[in-house]
């Protein structure tokens, strides 16, 4: 690393953030005129993941936190060494001109209103898959990044691992053959592996912000389980496909260096840029939208079956809170 490291060097060096983390790497460390500030919208359990990342990166420095539980606030301060300061909006944080960079790990469906307004303020963003709640909105991010010609980078777990990096040199070595079938799955056999996080004992309407969590999802009455289990309910996520299967799929389009296609076909020739189009298919076109949301990045040639799908990856209401919990620990934070 450059002993004068710049926001751009940081966004280059972060997608190896984890492995450089497990390696114990260290680099020359620059005076201190030369850091880089970070500031942290959301720090739940991810959040509080990657600020130990950013603290692997020599000439970082997490200067600013903003969450909407108060004790996820106090985790983050203890984690930059007190030195962090806290901000109960992420619009205050952003007006504040020290701040050189922004990391965004908040739930899906604020990452569009949190991209877009640290562009506009001067910042560039490292932001937590998956990028987007909708497909659409992938549009108005990409207008966003244009015209305020600031950086912007996606990140997800596991992408800059040496395991992975090795795997991809071994397949285009041709060691392998041609590679024609590759299979992947998750096991999670567990209850913070459904999402049922624990509910910290002092969470209450006095330590969460809800307000501040639900933002432009639909209005509904204070409650713990959906603000510290969003995963589960679909105002807030993707569900399945964007927080696990993004990630075997991912994996895949790295190692068989997989590009994105130009065209989707159901039938039809839908463009995958531009404005969407009305047509008198616009309610089935609707129901696909939303699949490619869950499922970006996958070509699907049947949309019936996308459908069914993207219904049985569906949650809804409580139902993930049949999985019993007096035997399990979770292992997360909440």
């Amino acid at each position: 690393m450059p002993k004068n490291i710049t926001r751009r060097t940081f966004l280059g060096t972060s997608g190896v953030l984890a492995w450089a983390g497990a390696q114990g790497a260290r680099a020359a460390a620059p005076g201190p005129n030369d850091r880089v500030t970070v500031g942290m919208i959301a720090a739940g359990s991810r959040g509080q993941e990657v600020i130990e990342a950013v603290k692997t990166v020599q000439g970082t420095e997490i200067v600013a936190v903003c969450d909407a539980y108060t004790g996820r606030l106090e985790r983050a301060v203890a984690r930059s060494g007190g030195r962090a300061r806290i901000f109960k909006d992420h619009r205050e944080l952003l007006a504040d001109k020290s701040i050189d960079t922004v990391v965004i790990a908040s739930p899906d469906h604020l990452h569009k209103r949190h991209v877009i307004e640290s562009l506009e303020a001067g910042k560039d963003v490292y932001c937590e898959k998956p990028l987007t709640y909708g497909v659409e909105e992938g549009l108005e991010i990409q207008a966003a990044v244009k015209k305020s010609g600031r950086l912007l980078q996606v990140g997800s777990q596991g992408m800059s691992s040496q395991t992975q990096r090795k795997a991809k040199e071994f397949i285009q070595s041709g060691r392998l053959g041609q590679v024609t079938v590759i299979r992947a799955a998750y096991n999670r056999n567990s209850a913070s592996g459904a999402w049922i996080y624990p509910i910290p004992p002092d969470a209450s309407p006095e330590t969460v912000d809800w307000n501040l969590f639900l933002g432009s999802a639909p209005h509904r009455p204070f409650d713990l389980e959906r603000f510290f289990r969003w995963r589960c309910y679909e105002d807030y996520s993707g569900g399945i496909a964007t927080d696990l299967f993004v990630h075997l799929c991912t994996t895949i389009h790295f190692l068989m260096d997989a590009k994105m296609p130009s065209k989707v076909a159901d039938g039809r020739t839908l463009p995958l840029e531009g404005k969407p189009r009305r047509t008198r298919h616009a309610a089935r076109d609707s129901r696909i939208s939303r699949g490619f949301r869950r499922y970006s990045g996958i070509v699907v040639q049947q949309p019936v079956q996308l459908r069914e799908l993207v219904s049985g990856s569906r949650h809804r209401g409580h139902a993930a809170d049949r999985i019993q919990q007096a035997s399990f620990r979770p292992r997360n934070q909440p």
